[in-house]
């Protein structure tokens, strides 16, 4: 049997995540100004609404695939073809209904919450739900082998292809709801086929199914959807709020605002994907405390220059056009609770590594239930601002519950392999 190779350090992974989520910053960011500038509010609010329900759905449909393949493959490198097989055989036979059942209730609501939605972007989105959990459970495999420098690699060439598409629709004045979302799948299929190439072919890991395996990982993925289900929630239920109470002309703007508070999400990720990969794998636990505080200075700097550049609205109607404007309000208080999201997203990479999936399943639980019972009063007094209100209030609530927790002897107990369920969710995912 081959010695396993020597592992880098914490920071070292975090570099290369952070690569990978910083090109994907660039990427969908400049892309977000293109999109918000040719749509205008209400087709971006349309926009913005199916990639929430794309999310949320992904969420039921990927069956915890992806943060199940990043666990086994973590402990066990050996079942890298089989866990490539099984990913492909799970993402198929889930992605499939999935699929039905986000354009089961695009078309179901389409009159009452997604307006302006045609027949071919509902169809689009459903095809994309398959792709994208493949996709996922693909990079879960890589991030979950250590193989943070190649996945930098991948991720900054797809999205920089991404950026390639949308520019030239932009160019062309093809850019549309359908043709944005295009090319966010074309992008994720074609990142797909990268990975199974580089298993297949570089680490001779040919795709082989094992079905005592196969129910194994059900198994797990039984307990990590209520994870999955309540993280996207927590994090996207106050657009649906936005839907509910306002016109989709409102849900544009806020939803604007969701996206460029994201980037603080984005920067989360990198870390909380690299602490929760090295807590799997057994790094030293002072090193996994130095990447959780170096993660949560770079969240500070970020809010701060988040701040600087976007909470004036003549530089967000200069580069995102009309559809931002009377967007800085609900920035602004929505702001401290995506700081304190990013914060419960690096304490749950920790917690989910070693087995506590019942406290981050509690936690965004604790986040979805604020927000639902705060939605109704603070909703009807100002749509916007009181569902901004309610997403601070609930992730704050959901950070220091997660905080407490953490600092209790029996959160920070070593990893346990009966423990297998505590996945991190949408770590690696996009």
């Amino acid at each position: 049997m081959r010695a396993e190779e020597p592992r880098p350090p914490v920071l070292t992974h975090s570099v290369y995540s952070l690569m990978a989520r910083g090109s994907m910053l660039l990427a969908r960011g400049l892309g977000l100004i293109l999109i918000s500038r040719r749509l205008g509010g209400e087709h971006f609010g349309v926009y913005a609404l199916l990639l929430a329900t794309y999310s949320l759905c992904a969420s039921v449909g990927a069956f915890g695939i992806e943060q199940t393949s990043l666990y086994l493959v973590g402990r066990r490198q050996k079942r890298l073809p089989v866990l490539v097989g099984n990913s492909l055989l799970l993402a198929l036979f889930c992605g499939l209904p999935a699929a039905l059942l986000c354009f089961g209730t695009v078309t179901v609501l389409r009159d009452r919450f997604f307006t302006g939605a045609t027949w071919e972007v509902a169809a689009l989105t459903a095809l994309g739900l398959p792709i994208g959990i493949a996709h996922n459970a693909l990079v879960g495999l890589a991030v979950g082998l250590g193989r943070f420098r190649y996945y930098g690699f991948v991720e900054l060439c797809k999205w920089l292809a991404y950026l390639a598409l949308v520019g030239l629709f932009y160019v062309r004045s093809g850019l549309s709801v359908f043709t944005s979302l295009g090319s966010f799948f074309a992008v994720l299929l074609g990142a797909s086929l990268v990975h199974l190439a580089f298993f297949t072919f570089r680490l001779h890991a040919r795709p082989t199914p094992c079905l005592r395996l196969l129910r194994r990982m059900l198994a797990m993925g039984r307990r990590m959807l209520l994870v999955q289900l309540t993280s996207v929630l927590a994090l996207r239920l106050d657009v649906y709020a936005v839907r509910f109470f306002g016109a989709m002309g409102l849900v544009g703007t806020y939803a604007l605002a969701t996206h460029l508070g994201e980037i603080l999400m984005y920067v989360a990720r990198s870390f909380a994907m690299v602490v929760f990969s090295g807590t799997a794998r057994g790094s030293r636990p002072a090193a996994l405390r130095l990447g959780l505080l170096v993660g949560a200075l770079v969240m500070a700097a970020v809010c701060l220059a988040l701040g600087v550049v976007f909470l004036r609205e003549g530089v967000l109607v200069a580069l995102f056009g009309e559809t931002s404007r009377g967007c800085v309000p609900s920035l602004l208080v929505r702001m401290p609770g995506v700081l304190a999201a990013a914060i419960a997203l690096l304490i749950a990479g920790e917690l989910l590594g070693r087995g506590r999936a019942d406290v981050v399943v509690r936690a965004y639980a604790l986040a979805v239930f604020c927000a639902v019972v705060l939605f109704w009063p603070l909703c009807r007094w100002d749509t916007a601002l009181g569902a901004a209100t309610a997403f601070s209030v609930a992730s704050t609530a959901q950070a220091l519950w997660m905080a407490v927790v953490l600092k209790s002897a029996r959160a920070l107990q070593a990893p346990r392999e009966a423990s297998l369920g505590a996945m991190a969710p949408s770590l690696a995912a996009e």
